[in-house]
């Protein structure tokens, strides 16, 4: 059993067509997922600056180091 080409070509248009939907979908879907979600799960941290602690390893780029700070959550 052969098709004609023109069917074949018909089929194929639409199933590419039907491809090139769905990925628009999932990446409209992730964009849409990556635009709310820092707005939608904010949370509220409670936190007090500790004591200076030791300083960092020497960073080769900037030849500098920064004394580390800790954090306090409550």
């Amino acid at each position: 059993m052969t098709l004609p080409i023109t069917v074949l070509n018909q089929r194929r248009r639409r199933n590419s067509d039907q491809l090139s939907m769905k990925l628009h979908l999932v990446a409209a879907l992730a964009l849409s997922l990556t635009l709310v979600s820092p707005i939608c799960c904010q949370q509220r941290v409670n936190c007090r600056w500790g004591s200076y602690g030791a300083w960092s390893d020497c960073d080769a780029c900037t030849r500098t180091k920064v004394p580390r700070h800790t954090t306090h959550h409550f």
